[in-house]
């Protein structure tokens, strides 16, 4: 691309599925919405250090990309934007970033690593749903409250962290699979979490076991129900309140 570009429009390399590189000057401040979506040789993307806006969908169904560094100038990743980058194994969000949007690497299943940074407020629903390798993360005292699907279907995840700072999750008890850890088969919780969420693993039917922190003292109703293959569950003593 030549120098001194300031923006990408939106689509303006969608469907180019023979590009397999793309090198953005240091003077673009902004990406369109799809602007690589499905460039399906795509594997290599070196982005502008002065980048401040990545539109939704803009790696869509990029399915070689391997590797993508996010520069500190971006405080969000958009809606999907890297969703079905299936070739994708790792990714480092800068402590810019505040926001993950909803199915932002939705069927990454290649993804094995990923650190969410203290500075995310804010992770969408869907955010890392499909990301079949993924073994480990932690959530920062930053987020609050968790939407739906976030880890559906991540099912090598064995550890999660969770802080107290998380007092509720999204679920909607009228809607099959829609809990953030349906998918899930064995998970031991980290972190500094006191009170298990309503429904945290409502109809998490594949999940078998699980090991709960000694900080946690409440569990929320319905936590486990209908968790049909869960055979071994390690509650700790610290646990004075289980709900109905």
């Amino acid at each position: 691309l030549p120098p001194f570009l300031i923006s990408v429009n939106d689509h303006a390399f969608d469907g180019c599925s023979s590009l397999n590189k793309l090198v953005f000057p240091s003077s673009v401040k902004s990406i369109g919405k799809g602007v690589l979506k499905r460039c399906s040789s795509l594997k290599q993307v070196i982005l502008s250090n002065q980048l401040s806006l990545i539109k939704s969908y803009a790696f869509d169904e990029c399915k070689l990309l391997e590797q993508i560094s996010i520069p500190l100038s971006l405080n969000s990743i958009e809606k999907c934007s890297f969703r079905n980058c299936k070739s994708l194994t790792q990714i480092i969000i800068p402590s810019s970033v505040i926001s993950i949007g909803d199915y932002a690497f939705y069927g990454c299943s290649s993804l094995s690593q990923i650190t969410v940074p203290s500075s995310v407020i804010s992770i969408g629903n869907g955010a890392f749903n499909g990301c079949s390798s993924l073994k480990q993360i932690t959530i920062p005292s930053s987020v609050t409250y968790i939407e739906e699907n976030v880890f559906k279907w991540c099912s090598s995840l064995t550890e999660i962290e969770i802080p107290s700072s998380v007092t509720s999750i999204a679920y909607s008890v009228k809607s099959y699979g829609t809990n953030i850890f349906d998918g899930v088969i064995s998970l031991e919780i980290s972190g500094d979490i006191n009170n298990l969420p309503d429904y945290i693993f409502n109809k998490c039917t594949s999940l078998e076991s699980i090991i709960i922190p000694p900080s946690v003292t409440s569990i929320g109703q319905s936590a486990f129900e209908n968790c049909s293959s869960l055979t071994q569950i390690s509650i700790p003593s610290s646990v004075t309140t289980i709900k109905k």
